[in-house]
């Protein structure tokens, strides 16, 4: 795959679309969904990413899973490893 910007990842526009739509100014109810927890904290070995305070939805999130395999982001890692 050709390495590309960001900017330039299709995914990146639509994303980028959607979030001027969006409204996240009630933080509060957002982040109190039932599976908030399960959905935006991840364990990768003994390291815990815990986005579950920021302004993102199931959408906004599934969005950003894809750009990361459009992105080849598995394969960067393993590189550096």
């Amino acid at each position: 795959m050709i390495d590309m910007q960001l900017a330039d990842n299709p995914i990146t526009k639509i994303l980028n679309k959607k979030l001027k739509l969006k409204n996240f100014e009630n933080l509060s109810e957002l982040v109190n969904k039932r599976d908030r927890l399960k959905n935006f904290q991840f364990n990768f070995e003994d390291l815990i990413v815990d986005i579950t305070r920021q302004s993102l939805d199931e959408d906004v999130r599934n969005d950003l899973i894809e750009l990361a395999k459009f992105a080849n982001i598995k394969e960067k890692i393993q590189d550096l490893v």
